[in-house]
């Protein structure tokens, strides 16, 4: 019989048995031969089942122990017979190993949660059973991240709450077989942060305004939205717009456009300015900003004109 070098002490390895057709009670025992006293050692018998027993760790004994057995019986004098027990410890010859370790990923924030993003590959040359990875430590990659016993790595909580866009996780990876023998796999994950950008819908607007209109006039609604982070968006008029600032505004929660005076102050026919639109971010996060370029053109209030010049009549 085969087993391996991290067979656990005090487990049973077989059963040796043997029958007497007088029925008399065996006791079993392991010769005192070199052979058998060598394999005396590391190997138990239980005297009265034959059940044969490691005894002792297995990680310095010999690679292959044969030995005798003999089993007797209770009479005067006592009838012996032996047996031979061929026992072979298999040895690992060598860890697993992953391959490509380090590996670095990048991953967006918003990965879904429990959704595979990476599997751990490794290999191993002597491989009896199945190769299984379990995480080292208990580090903050693996607050925020799994790896299943198949080596799958997912999130498991959201990264948007947190500023760290580097984690380094660790596993060690084993033949079942030889559990305590194992290799250590490395995978590095890059987390972008707010790739999204706010998109206006449309991209430029184009309005009328009468020179006489009141301040607070609402003359245009712009409208953003940041489809991939989903991020709410502020909006403002791009800093360096010139004159335009001194007339019109925009509402930073709502883009609701308005006049800050009447145009007739003004001596501008046509403005072009840029809005913006600015998700709500912090710093350490770069908040992402989209553009929109808004036209807007002053009607002027025009004298009434004769248009049927000259006239004449008579009385």
């Amino acid at each position: 019989i085969s087993i391996n070098e991290n067979y656990v002490v005090n487990s049973f390895v077989l059963p040796v048995g043997a029958g007497d057709a007088d029925g008399d009670v065996v006791t079993y025992f392991i010769n005192s031969d070199q052979a058998s006293l060598n394999a005396r050692q590391y190997f138990s018998i239980n005297p009265n089942t034959g059940a044969i027993y490691v005894s002792r760790a297995l990680n310095q004994a010999a690679n292959t122990y044969q030995f005798s057995v003999s089993a007797s019986d209770d009479r005067v004098p006592r009838c012996t017979s032996s047996a031979t027990v061929r026992i072979t410890i298999q040895r690992d010859q060598g860890a697993p190993v992953c391959p490509t370790t380090p590996e670095t990923r990048n991953i967006n924030e918003n990965q879904n949660q429990g959704v595979t993003f990476y599997t751990f590959v490794a290999n191993d040359n002597d491989r009896v059973n199945t190769l299984q990875f379990a995480p080292i430590g208990d580090t903050l990659g693996w607050a925020f991240f799994n790896v299943s016993a198949a080596g799958e790595v997912t999130v498991a909580r959201t990264l948007r709450s947190i500023e760290t866009t580097r984690f380094e996780l660790f596993v060690n990876v084993y033949d079942t077989f030889y559990p305590n023998n194992f290799g250590v796999c490395q995978l590095s994950v890059i987390v972008q942060h707010n790739l999204g950008v706010p998109v206006f819908s449309p991209t430029s607007y184009t309005v009328n305004v009468f020179e006489y209109q009141l301040s607070g006039f609402n003359f245009l609604n712009v409208t953003a939205t940041d489809t991939l982070d989903n991020d709410i968006v502020v909006y403002s008029i791009a800093p360096n717009s010139g004159e335009a600032e001194s007339f019109f505004a925009v509402n930073g929660d709502t883009g609701r456009m308005f006049l800050l005076q009447q145009l007739y102050r003004s001596n501008t026919n046509f403005y072009t300015f840029n809005v913006l639109a600015t998700d709500r971010r912090r710093a350490s996060f770069n908040p992402q900003v989209g553009s929109a370029l808004v036209s807007v053109n002053v009607i002027r209030d025009t004298p009434p004109t004769f248009t049927n010049l000259p006239a004449g009549t008579q009385m």
